[in-house]
């Protein structure tokens, strides 16, 4: 394989390189040329005459379209694209566009001169002097004042004529003068864009080059690291190399630290050292040769930064570290991670239920952009929807009207539902549309995008010894992609028997049975919370603390609470559950006496009845990727449960822990 090439395989299924085509493309020596002006005639069924025309430079040329800009101005400028179709009707070259230009600024030029004599001959006419003529020795401005009055036959005429000028002759001629300064502003900077137009088009070749770069990192594995956790035989020879297509997550699939919030970056070794396990091993990478890409986490761990920014700083540093993907890789007995900077998202690659390049496709578009694809048989399917909506609709108002004759009042129309996703917002991705360019950018974008992880596999094929030994690869072609890779549908193709499990339907059959005795979990973070709320409180009314940090759980010191898992001593259907316990007495008071009884009542909904919890039941939330991505929610119940009724959890120590 070339190192240099874009794309090894097509790991989109079916996908090719996207490519521009469906028609002629002009002759540039005929047709538009970058950096050339032209006079744009307006469209036909606009308002505008053909006098209307106006000048613009050709800043983009893409496979089908020219675009022209008018010169900017500080509000914008007006731009349009014309398929090359329309290109003889609605353009013509302006050879001597610089002699244009200078004609447009010689003019504005003198406008400017113009308007500027009227307002200084307005203000002479006033008997108003420019500021900037008066000598430092002429008289004050009442003087000037009383002498402009007393050579006035009409003082109630003058008064009018000065209010005249002030909110109306004036304003408009500093409008006009500023108006004027603008447009000799655009026409002065038009000179610089067939420049601008000339450094757009390197700056493609610019992006092309950084792509290739990339591409090249990829496959030489510039941005990678080989770490071989575990040894032994590998595959055999003719074994293919299975992908995953499922992005995984390291706390869901080992449940690691569940209690404080799940695993981090820096359990890595003990979740290599985990994985590594023959039973944990077959069930993420099932096959002799298995690629699956790993996450640390899906979701943000919750830390505290305890009112510290250098914690705080701390703390972000480590979710940014678990956001970085590995790639895991197994070769018989032998197990690998690469350290990839690449950011895989949550699939591997699609199948075509999910994106296929080669499917006609409609864009739909917002000011000149491409926001999203559809289907052709969907746009029609919704195509057909909206104009059998709206024939409904008019019929129903039509009806309505005759049976409302005469009354002022509107009835509400059943069938007038809005919707932001209109079909006439949608274009043909074809060379038909002016943004076929951009259409065709961003789907190749996105097989790039699924492709990266093929430059990978290949580079490993070739440079590394983790997937040894192996028949020669040639990825790049189907035939030898088919006898090197498989690809396996784990993420879109995975089917599920129904309903994902619900947890909180499950708690609540296990706590109807609640009752004095009865051992739950989930008391002690509600006391903790409680605890933070007081401590909280207690800050705010003390004045000497100015730091703003308030904790959202706290543990006082010498209060062990009613402990993780613990006994109801009180049950009340309508109260909750009580727990009691001992803590140490805050102020030290004589013998013997340096323990107090303590309590908390906690709602049912807050509890979790290990009581009533039977071996396994975790399995059910674990076993479907639907709630184990939520693990959160219920491993610190369910698992501890499980440990409980296993012998490897212990009850905690309340006031009546003795009794049965």
């Amino acid at each position: 394989m070339n190192a240099d090439s874009q794309s090894p395989f097509p790991l989109v299924p079916g996908a090719e390189e996207p490519q521009a085509g469906g028609f002629t493309s002009i002759p540039s020596q005929a047709g538009p040329v970058l950096g050339n002006w032209y006079w744009v005639t307006p469209a036909k069924n606009s308002h505008r005459a053909a006098a209307d025309e106006w000048l613009g430079c050709a800043m983009q040329v893409g496979s089908n379209f020219v675009e022209i800009h008018s010169p900017h101005t500080d509000r914008g400028h007006s731009y349009v694209r014309v398929h090359f179709n329309d290109f003889w009707t609605d353009l013509r070259h302006e050879p001597d566009a610089h002699a244009v230009i200078r004609q447009r600024v010689g003019f504005y030029q003198g406008e400017s001169v113009r308007l500027m004599g009227k307002i200084d001959e307005v203000t002479r006419l006033l008997g108003m002097t420019p500021q900037a003529q008066i000598g430092a020795a002429a008289q004050g401005d009442a003087g000037g004042a009383l002498m402009v009055l007393s050579s006035q036959h009409d003082p109630k005429a003058y008064s009018t004529a000065l209010e005249v000028a002030k909110k109306t002759t004036l304003p408009a001629l500093f409008e006009e003068v500023k108006t004027a300064h603008a447009s000799l502003a655009m026409w002065m900077k038009a000179p610089v864009m067939s420049v601008l137009a000339g450094m757009a088009d390197q700056n493609s070749i610019v992006k092309d080059i950084d792509d290739r770069i990339f591409s090249v990192s990829l496959y030489a594995g510039l941005t990678e690291e080989s770490v071989k956790i575990a040894g032994g035989a590998p595959a055999e020879i003719l074994d293919k190399l299975h992908v995953m297509q499922r992005m995984a997550y390291m706390d869901e699939e080992c449940l690691a630290n569940y209690k404080v919030g799940g695993m981090e970056f820096k359990d890595i070794g003990t979740f290599d050292a985990w994985l590594a396990e023959p039973e944990n091993r077959d069930r993420i990478l099932p096959f002799p040769r298995t690629l699956v890409a790993m996450r640390v986490r899906r979701h943000s761990k919750e830390r505290d930064y305890e009112g510290s920014i250098h914690t705080l700083v701390v703390n972000f540093n480590k979710e940014q570290l678990d956001k970085l993907t590995f790639l895991y890789i197994r070769n018989g007995d032998q197990l690998w991670r690469i350290n990839t900077e690449v950011d895989f998202g949550s699939l591997i690659f699609p199948d075509a239920s999910v994106f296929d390049p080669n499917e006609p496709k409609m864009a739909k578009m917002s000011c000149g952009n491409v926001k999203e694809f559809v289907s052709v048989h969907y746009w029609e399917q919704m195509r057909d929807r909206q104009i059998e909506t709206r024939r409904k609709a008019e019929e129903w108002h039509e009806e309505w009207k005759k049976e409302h004759a005469g009354e002022n009042s509107w009835g509400r129309n059943p069938y007038e539902t809005y919707t932001s996703d209109r079909h006439e917002d949608y274009e043909p991705v074809d060379s038909t549309s002016v943004y076929f360019d951009e259409s065709m950018e961003k789907i190749a974008e996105k097989v790039k995008e699924y492709n990266r992880v093929a430059l990978i596999i290949q580079g490993l094929f070739d440079r590394s010894l983790c997937l040894h030994p192996h028949l020669p690869a040639k990825t790049w072609s189907a035939d030898g992609f088919d006898k090197a890779v498989k690809l396996i549908y784990d993420g879109t193709g995975t089917l599920f028997n129904g309903e994902a499990p619900d947890f909180e339907a499950y708690r609540a059959r296990c706590n109807a049975s609640l009752s004095v005795g009865s051992q739950t979990i989930g008391q002690d973070d509600f006391w903790q919370r409680a605890e933070g709320t007081k401590e909280s409180a207690r800050r705010d009314n003390d004045y000497r603390n100015r730091a703003e940090y308030r904790p959202e759980r706290f543990k006082p010191y010498g209060n062990p609470g009613p402990g993780y898992i613990a006994r109801i001593t009180k049950w009340s259907k309508k109260n909750g559950a009580t727990f009691e316990w001992k803590r140490d007495r805050q102020r030290y008071i004589g013998y013997g006496q340096s323990q107090i009884a303590a309590s908390i009542t906690v709602p049912a909904s807050e509890l979790f009845n290990v009581s009533a919890y039977k071996a396994g039941d975790f399995k059910r939330f674990f076993q479907d990727p639907r709630t184990r991505q939520h693990y959160l929610q219920w491993a610190p119940m369910l698992i501890a449960a499980e440990e409980y009724h296993a012998g490897l959890a212990a009850l905690s120590p309340g006031i009546n822990s003795s009794q049965e």
